[in-house]
């Protein structure tokens, strides 16, 4: 009899003890509809805590301490098909989630950031929305690595993309209008302003962009994109050397709000046809050179160009070439 009531104090206190820690959490443990009295397992690893069920896995903590990778040794990895990370939660760790082949979805409220591999040869995970995401540089270049199904990620709140966080990004959007019929990696970024250095070169995944609230392009953000064909920037006011070089396939963009092209901008970008400047005062060295099916371009009187900016534009058509001139520009 003292025994069954020592184990049932004993119990109590654990249950008391891990009640405690879940008050510090957020919302992310309730949401996942599980509770430590329903939970088929649960632990604990100093101020962290995770609850299991059905393939449910939560997570959350009340220091902001981030999770590590041996949290899922005591879990078979092959049974989490679905992930809740609670707010209280910013960072996960390297290899956190790895492995975890049957993984489908992650629900992940508070991260700000991402480490190496955290999600490797997830096989089957297809989405993944980070609401609090706001510098894509925070996600690292291989958390997603070779997690061949992943075809949307959600950054809803990102302001500046300094990388491609899915490594093969296909299009970057402002809204998934129809996800049934999205092929490819989608970035989903709709209040994004600006795109570091270098941050989508050589992608040559990439097709299309439509980035509405972007203000700043930087130097070689999408150089080499052999495959980009579209570009929607109608806000964007600046962009930086070699932003667009060599991107061969490029037909058309939307920049008519920009006022600064740099060096090389969109040298040798041989499909595109024409491009509406009328806010542009600075158009770059070699901006538009090479740019061998440019027809008609529509500048502002303001404008100054530099040397070479429209050499070998063989097929500007004579209004464009009489308005050049007028500006000064020497053929």
């Amino acid at each position: 009899m003292k025994r069954g009531l020592w184990r049932k104090g004993i119990l109590t206190i654990a249950v008391t003890i891990i009640c405690g820690m879940l008050a510090g959490c957020g919302s992310g443990i309730a949401d996942s509809g599980i509770s430590i009295r329903n939970a088929e397992s649960w632990g604990y690893f100093g101020d962290n805590i995770w609850l299991f069920k059905d393939g449910a896995l939560a997570i959350c903590t009340d220091t902001g301490q981030k999770p590590k990778g041996e949290l899922l040794e005591d879990i078979p990895r092959a049974v989490v098909r679905s992930v809740y990370v609670d707010e209280s939660v910013t960072e996960i760790d390297s290899g956190m989630f790895a492995d975890c082949t049957n993984l489908i979805s992650v629900e992940v409220s508070g991260l700000t950031g991402i480490a190496p591999n955290a999600f490797k040869n997830c096989d089957s995970l297809i989405s993944v929305e980070m609401p609090n995401i706001t510098t894509i540089d925070r996600i690292d270049a291989e958390a997603f690595y070779d997690c061949p199904n992943l075809m949307i990620l959600e950054l809803p709140n990102a302001t500046i993309l300094n990388r491609d966080p899915l490594g093969c990004t296909t299009s970057i959007v402002s809204e998934l209008k129809d996800p049934a019929a999205s092929s490819g990696h989608i970035l989903v970024a709709p209040n994004v302003t600006e795109i570091g250095e270098g941050a989508f070169s050589s992608c040559t995944n990439l097709t299309s962009v439509e980035l509405p609230k972007a203000t700043v392009i930087e130097d070689s953000a999408f150089g080499y994109c052999s495959a980009l064909t579209s570009v929607e920037l109608p806000s964007v006011v600046e962009i930086g050397d070699g932003a667009f070089y060599s991107c061969d396939t490029l037909m058309s963009v939307e920049i008519s709000h920009v006022t600064k092209i740099g060096d090389g901008a969109f040298c040798f970008c041989s499909d595109l046809t024409g491009v509406e400047l009328p806010n542009a005062t600075e158009i770059g060295v070699c901006a538009f050179q090479e740019c061998k099916s440019l027809t008609n371009v529509e500048i502002s009187d303001m404008a100054e160009i530099g040397m070479y900016a429209f050499s070998g534009c063989y097929d500007l058509d004579e209004q464009t070439r009489d308005k050049l001139s007028q500006l000064g520009y020497s053929f």
